[in-house]
């Protein structure tokens, strides 16, 4: 049972990435996937939910929540993380939204939807 409500998760993540600019956390390549943490100190959506004091670089081998299952070897990441206190299905959508836009607009519009599908109220920080 997830120690967060889907509001308060949602809220954390939007602060979280409004204070980045809402850019994506990448590698060192431009063709590189988005990553929990980056270099410059950015984050993922679910990267916001992570404390500094448990965030470990190999975390980065977990990749998408999506695939990942209490069968892979990668999930004591997860539960160890604090991700799994958050609800599952609405950590899949934030990650999706933030790592599949295209720039900061398009994050904000994603994460818009994202309210929308799951009955949230948009915090001022998405406002258009």
């Amino acid at each position: 049972m997830p120690k967060f409500t889907k509001q308060e998760t949602f809220n954390l993540v939007v602060k979280g990435l409004a204070a980045q600019g809402f850019e994506q956390a990448k590698g060192p390549y431009e063709s590189s996937d988005c990553m929990y943490r980056d270099d410059k100190g950015r984050k993922c959506a679910a990267g916001q939910l992570i404390p500094d004091e448990i965030y470990d670089p190999e975390m980065e081998a977990m990749g998408s929540i999506s695939w990942l299952s209490i069968h892979n070897p990668l999930y004591h990441w997860y539960a160890d993380s604090g991700l799994a206190d958050h609800d599952e299905g609405l950590l899949i959508d934030l990650q999706t939204a933030h790592d599949g836009a295209t720039g900061p607009m398009q994050v904000k519009i994603r994460l818009r939807q994202v309210a929308h599908n799951h009955k949230l109220t948009t915090p001022p920080e998405l406002a258009a």
